[in-house]
């Protein structure tokens, strides 16, 4: 999604389970911040292809391909924006690929695919342990990747841009102690934590517009 006079391109990543058009609002309002925006789906989510997801472990392959195809139009100034999931695909891609964007905001991000899954089958009333720990064995064997060494603390020590980072405070699924593990990770110095008080593991923008707003205009400008 073009914009006239454009001041870069950001390139916006949903969560599980999720897709592109649920990032729709974020995109306008990129848009009207004057940025070229580029909205996808990863594998086995929305319109593209395949049934099985890794858990943001092979998906950073189309974060690579996503961020070439920018690149390749010759556009310098390459902004990613990634939610829970896409956040920690994000963060891979960037530690596996050597990507070089801009800025990096991040929102809701989980750091243990462990904790996550524990996390979720609580939350149907089962007890995080052994459900997770079994939960995640099994998905790691079944789809070739090992999910107890997948950490997104490990991968934003590669990071080398300014980055924001937001979360909730109310978040049921990823703890403040995980959000402050990712942010304390990031080799970049310059990096920003905001809370939003109110809000769970859900979408920032939606719960507070005002603030989410004010935090990614003076991120961006700045």
């Amino acid at each position: 999604m073009p914009a006239d006079s454009s001041h870069g391109t950001v390139i916006l990543v949903h969560g599980l389970g999720q897709n592109k058009s649920l990032l729709l609002s974020q995109a306008y309002e990129f848009r009207y911040l004057g940025f070229n925006v580029m909205l996808i789906d990863l594998r086995a989510h929305g319109n593209s292809s395949g049934n099985v997801t890794t858990m943001g472990f092979r998906e950073s392959e189309e974060i690579k391909l996503a961020y070439q195809y920018i690149s390749e139009k010759g556009e310098k100034n390459i902004i990613f924006y990634g939610i829970s999931m896409g956040a920690r695909v994000i963060a891979k891609a960037i530690y596996e690929y050597e990507l070089s964007p801009s800025r990096i905001i991040f929102e809701i991000p989980f750091d243990n695919v462990e904790r996550l899954v524990g996390k979720r089958v609580r939350m149907l009333g089962f007890p995080e342990e052994p459900f997770g720990t079994m939960i995640t064995f099994w998905a790691s064997v079944e789809r070739g990747f090992n999910g107890f060494i997948h950490s997104t603390s490990d991968y934003v020590q590669r990071i080398k841009c300014p980055v924001l980072v937001q979360y909730g405070a109310l978040d049921q699924i990823v703890s403040e102690q995980e959000t402050n593990s990712i942010f304390d990770h990031i080799a970049c110095n310059d990096k920003r934590l905001v809370k939003y008080p109110t809000a769970n593991h859900e979408l920032l923008l939606n719960k507070d517009p005002d603030k989410w707003r004010k935090e990614v205009n003076e991120f961006l400008v700045k």
